[in-house]
């Protein structure tokens, strides 16, 4: 209990930077919950250094607006905007890719291709973008895994913020991909396989950003522009 306390009035010291407030914190947490001090591996860095980059996560089934929402944001805040799907698709097109034909494996195959391709593919996107230090990534982590592979391989480089969850439901989300169809996975059976996969191994893995402070639901049944207004506002704060 001493120690708690002690933690806790670091936290509240005016000296304490806020990245070293929320590794004090989440420690804390832990001791509360499981009497252990086990943290994120990017939480035990965040109190050693600051990273170079700053990401936000945006989230949401198929045709819930995700990726159409972080390039308004991107545009209207100043932040880099990676799509993580269309990353990994461009991969699979590109035959000098180092990745193309493992990913054109797992490319139709529900639920994902291995988290090591996706979070590589991810720095190196970050990395090109030499003069960018905040990105909003679309589509990424779909799971706990991946959450915990992005840890692991991007735990110097990168800070997450923000996890934005666009809620949206079923009927909508599929109306709108079988009217779009701008994938050749937007058929009805592949796009309630995906929304399947959304509801089995992503939305598990949201409990753990909302232990964390970082989620922001948002519902995505609206207009695009109060869809917008309300990402906007979640993720502002993070600044460019």
């Amino acid at each position: 209990m001493l120690r708690l306390l002690f933690s806790f009035s670091v936290c509240t010291s005016p000296r304490t930077t806020a990245v070293v407030r929320r590794s004090i914190l989440t420690q804390s947490w832990n001791i509360l919950v499981t009497g252990t001090t086990k943290v994120f591996s990017s939480t035990k860095a965040m109190a050693e250094k600051e990273p170079k980059w700053k990401v936000i996560f945006v989230l949401g089934k198929p045709g819930s607006g995700k990726t159409t929402q972080s390039q308004l944001v991107a545009q209207e805040l100043g932040f880099q905007h990676i799509s993580t799907g269309e990353l990994i698709r461009n991969q699979a097109k590109d035959d000098n890719s180092e990745y193309g034909a493992e990913i054109l494996k797992y490319l139709n195959i529900v639920p994902l291709i291995p988290s090591e391709i996706s979070c590589n593919l991810l720095r190196q996107a970050m990395e090109q973008c030499t003069d960018q230090q905040t990105f909003i990534i679309d589509g990424f982590p779909r799971s706990q895994e991946n959450f915990e592979r992005w840890e692991s391989t991007l735990v110097d480089q990168a800070i997450l913020q923000k996890v934005v969850v666009i809620n949206c439901s079923d009927q909508v989300c599929r109306d709108r991909c079988l009217q779009v169809r701008n994938r050749e996975d937007d058929s009805d059976f592949r796009v309630k396989d995906r929304i399947k996969s959304f509801s089995e191994l992503t939305v598990p893995a949201l409990e753990t950003f909302r232990t964390l402070g970082l989620l922001v639901e948002v519902d995505g049944d609206r207009k695009k522009e109060e869809v917008f207004a309300d990402v906007v506002e979640a993720v502002s704060s993070v600044g460019p």
